[in-house]
């Protein structure tokens, strides 16, 4: 105990002589540069033409981002060329299992991201799937679109 003490009281008594010996008078000590300026305000104030420059660099910047991350294989491809192959529910949670032009098979549960355009599996019923998708009009202006998997109906030889 007492040669631990003793060897902090070395180390504390070589800093104190130590920093007094680097220094030069009239130079601001490291440590207090680091602090901020107490009479700087806290806020920044914008004008709103800054703010909007700002604003907009800053979807810029999250559209490059978006841009640059790699797709889902669900969302390669628009929502009608997938095939609805199977439901399954179990009490209150349900999944569908669809197929890609590739013959690969997904899951998808309710809130699944699938298509092209933004589109979002809103429910999960017996008999098909519904997707919510963003649909763009001439005018630009943006519409939900309700998209319905269904199972794809085969033909027997006969035709019946």
């Amino acid at each position: 105990m007492v040669l631990i003490w003793a060897s902090v009281l070395c180390v504390m008594t070589a800093a104190v002589s130590g920093a007094g010996e680097t220094e030069e008078r009239g130079t601001v000590p490291a440590a207090i540069e680091k602090v901020p300026d107490p009479f700087q305000p806290f806020i920044e104030i914008v004008s709103p033409q800054e703010e909007k420059k700002k604003a907009a660099a800053a979807e810029k910047e999250r559209e490059e981002k978006k841009s640059s991350l790699p797709v889902p294989p669900l969302q390669r491809y628009a929502i009608e060329e997938f095939i609805l192959v199977g439901i399954a529910r179990s009490g209150e949670e349900s999944v569908a299992i669809v197929e890609d032009s590739q013959g690969k098979s997904y899951p998808l549960f309710k809130g699944t991201r699938i298509g092209m355009n933004d589109g979002v599996v809103k429910s999960i019923q017996t008999d098909g799937v519904i997707v919510v998708e963003k649909q763009t009009d001439e005018n630009g202006e943006t519409h939900d679109r309700n998209v319905v998997l269904s199972f794809a109906r085969e033909e027997n030889e006969e035709g019946l």
